[in-house]
């Protein structure tokens, strides 16, 4: 086979009609907590089209009274949340909304490791979850 036939079969493969497939959009997070002094953080990756949805599984463990040697008391919060994302295409300022439901479990166990090892147990509690935002950013 020649370079011309060669380069002919690659163009004629390439443009060959295919299955059209709607795109996904895979939007990974990670976020860092503090039970200091941070009052708000917010860190966000976006992207689609006007309509979007999102679905999250979130843990977040927390270990507090650690500089205490007396108590051991750590919690625990697991999310699952499905979002609704709407903007509206309206030029360089697009308003947006969001909505989302799922379900939170929070888990606290306490020990007394000073007292013979004593473990108070632990409790959780699984609570309806939910959240609305709408917001209208600046042009930047």
């Amino acid at each position: 086979m020649s370079k011309r036939s060669g380069l002919i079969v690659a163009i004629l493969l390439v443009l060959a009609p295919t299955t059209a497939r709607a795109q996904l959009w895979l939007t990974p997070f990670a976020g860092v907590g503090t039970t200091g002094d941070l009052t708000e953080a917010t860190v966000g990756v976006g992207g689609g089209g006007i309509v979007g949805g999102e679905l999250d599984l979130g843990y977040t463990p927390t270990q507090l009274l650690d500089e205490i040697p007396a108590v051991d008391l750590d919690v625990s919060m697991t999310t699952l949340m499905g979002n609704l994302l709407v903007r509206a295409p309206t030029g360089s300022v697009q308003p947006y909304g969001s909505g989302s439901i799922g379900l939170m479990r929070v888990t606290l166990s306490a020990d007394v490791p000073i007292l013979a090892g004593l473990r108070l147990g632990s409790v959780h509690s699984n609570e309806l979850a939910w959240n609305l935002v709408t917001e209208s950013p600046s042009p930047g």
